[in-house]
């Protein structure tokens, strides 16, 4: 799903005219691929279950995500057994998305696996930061698209390095944009 849409992209460059259309859809898309690279996460929902090793992705009691989790269908443990809801937690309790699962304290059932722990334990559920991407996400890929477009005429940019004199460089990503993505990037748990 992209981020945002032709007409916002038309609207901010100031054109209604048909004739660039495929290559702004092209731009829309590159823009919301590299916000989800540039955050390391994606900002509408999609239904999907992924899995998890029993060993390195527990701690204890936690299951830790390596996405983010809205809400959950089913999780079915590395044994096979479905864990009932009333057997566990989201967490962050008072913040969404989540980004782990813990056994409440009260449940019998730990995580386990059978035969291998390798993506033994199955998390079916609405993954991704929200329902639908937050007013600065749509921005920030309006903006980017916007960029990506005008880049065509103009794709570098020069900067003044007193050592080399004016150095002209292909630039990453405008200031203004990540800026708007900074709040939004997902924090990496242990340095990975």
């Amino acid at each position: 799903m992209a981020y945002c849409t032709l007409d916002d992209v038309k609207r901010y460059i100031g054109t209604s005219k048909t004739v660039d259309d495929t290559l702004l859809t092209g731009f829309i898309d590159r823009a919301t691929a590299r916000i989800d690279s540039h955050c390391q996460r994606t900002f509408a929902s999609r239904d999907e279950t992924r899995f998890y090793d029993a060993l390195r992705d527990v701690d204890g009691r936690v299951l830790i995500l390596d996405d983010d989790l809205l809400s959950v269908t089913s999780i079915t443990n590395g044994d096979g057994t479905i864990v009932p809801a009333s057997a566990y937690v989201l967490l962050e309790a008072n913040s969404e998305p989540k980004g782990a699962i813990k056994l409440k304290a009260s449940s019998a059932i730990a995580w386990t696996f059978t035969d291998d722990p390798e993506q033994a334990i199955a998390v079916e559920g609405i993954w991704g930061y929200s329902a639908t991407p937050p007013a600065d996400i749509v921005q920030a890929a309006v903006r980017l698209a916007a960029w990506y477009y005008h880049q065509t005429e103009a794709p570098f940019e020069t900067q003044g390095l007193p050592e080399l004199g004016v150095v002209t460089v292909p630039s990453d990503m405008p200031p203004d944009i990540k800026a708007l993505l900074a709040p939004y990037q997902r924090a990496k748990i242990g340095g990975v």
